[in-house]
């Protein structure tokens, strides 16, 4: 068997999923462009930096992967490119 594969490398996986099949974890990332979070400082006026994020404007879209429709989260700049199901 498999040391990648097998039950107790996945018990010890982050997610805790229990399994590697299906394994998905919510990023801050855009599946298109894969465009994610970035680190940046918040300047006030008298100088000081302190840290924070910036995130991406995220948005979860019905669209069409590989023939079937998924939802998939996607940036609002790459919004345009997808290719959307019809609508009921």
């Amino acid at each position: 068997m498999d040391s990648v594969n097998s039950p107790s490398a996945c018990a010890a996986n982050a997610c805790g999923a229990g399994s590697c099949e299906g394994d998905r974890t919510m990023s801050r990332q855009c599946e298109l462009c894969l465009r994610g979070t970035v680190r940046a400082n918040t300047v006030s006026h008298s100088n000081i930096k302190s840290k924070s994020r910036q995130l991406v404007n995220l948005k979860t879209v019905r669209a069409v992967v590989d023939g079937q429709v998924r939802r998939v989260r996607v940036c609002t700049s790459c919004l345009p490119q997808l290719k959307r199901p019809p609508i009921d």
